[in-house]
């Protein structure tokens, strides 16, 4: 088997992982399966399943159910602290920026979630994300645009959290003031694929002890700084067939780690 389809292959593993478990965990608590958002609805539209935001299709959907996110700019925090998958209508219309630019746009604290379709923007407070996996795991965001946020994606913090197995997959995550995605603290086989890091201050960072992660086929250029920095003893990674060009420091920054594939 090629190695491309071997790396597919992984994706659809992992999806297909996440289908199953949402669906043993469906409709557990007597809430619907589905709950559809939309904050440009006509009046008198909604209802316990049509509901104006997506913390309220979050609270109105069932734990393993899914929230449906119609077009719109959608001004919110977002905590989710239950397993769900909520999905955007595409990047190019579906847009969550953050309401408190002090705050996460999306905090995740419960494990199994999937978040796909959307443009993530404007947490810019000290060490905010766009998306915060907050010691997490089985969580897959997707086929989203992470932008103008202080951090693109979290996965973990220094000395409070650790996130593994993870999968970051089909993103752009473009302009953010420091790292594009941030794997910190422990944070284990997490994979990172098929990404676009451009202009970000680093592209792509694991340190803290974080092994095992897996960083295939992105795409990383033009960044302020280095394009991928791993360091603090971080071992057993694994970084192949990326294209990484044109960033202003350097291409892959390797310090006290080890057994690194490229």
């Amino acid at each position: 088997m090629g190695k491309k389809y071997f790396v597919w292959g992984l994706v659809i593993v992992g999806m297909i992982a996440f289908a199953g478990f949402l669906a043993m965990n469906a409709n557990a608590n007597g809430l619907p399966n589905e709950v559809w958002v939309d904050d440009n609805a006509v009046p008198g539209w909604y209802d316990s399943t049509h509901v104006k935001t997506i913390q309220e299709g979050i609270t109105n959907v069932s734990a393993g159910g899914t929230v449906h996110v119609w077009n719109g700019t959608y001004t919110e925090n977002v905590d989710v602290g239950k397993t769900v998958s909520i999905i955007g209508n595409g990047s190019a219309s579906c847009v969550v920026q953050a309401a408190i630019s002090s705050d996460h746009v999306f905090e995740v604290t419960a494990d199994w979630v999937n978040i796909s379709g959307f443009t993530i923007k404007n947490a810019t407070g000290s060490q905010k994300d766009g998306v915060f996996l907050d010691n997490v795991v089985h969580c897959n965001i997707s086929n989203s645009k992470i932008c103008n946020n202080n951090n693109g994606i979290a996965a973990g913090k220094v000395s409070s959290s650790s996130s593994s197995y993870n999968i970051i997959f089909n993103n752009q995550i473009v302009n953010n003031s420091f790292y594009g995605i941030d794997i910190i603290w422990h944070s284990n086989n997490n994979r990172v694929i098929h990404n676009t890091f451009i202009n970000n201050y680093e592209g792509i960072d694991i340190h803290y002890t974080s092994n095992d992660n897996s960083i295939l086929n992105n795409t990383v250029y033009s960044n302020r700084f280095d394009g991928i920095h791993i360091l603090s003893g971080s071992s057993n990674n694994i970084v192949f067939n990326n294209t990484i060009t044109n960033n202003k420091g350097k291409g892959m920054y390797i310090y006290h780690s080890s057994t690194i594939n490229n």
